[in-house]
């Protein structure tokens, strides 16, 4: 298994100290759900300030993502 996301659409200056950090808790809580379940992730590319584009071969299966540097790139 192969598990793309979970990136921040907030700076981290836009936080506050109390501020939670909900993609941060959606990577943590997601990993696992899956370890619970017994899934075994292969690769990851996970958090961060930033956007993925995924890319799907559809002929293959293959996955792969590319991703930005920033939100503001």
């Amino acid at each position: 298994m192969k598990l793309f996301g979970g990136g921040s659409m907030f700076t981290p200056d836009s936080y506050k100290s109390t501020t939670i950090n909900i993609s941060k808790s959606n990577v943590s809580k997601g990993l696992q759900l899956l370890k619970d379940h017994g899934f075994n992730i292969k690769t990851s590319d996970l958090g961060g300030n930033c956007y993925r584009k995924i890319y799907l071969e559809l002929w293959t299966g293959d996955v792969w993502s590319n991703r930005s540097n920033s939100y503001d790139s």
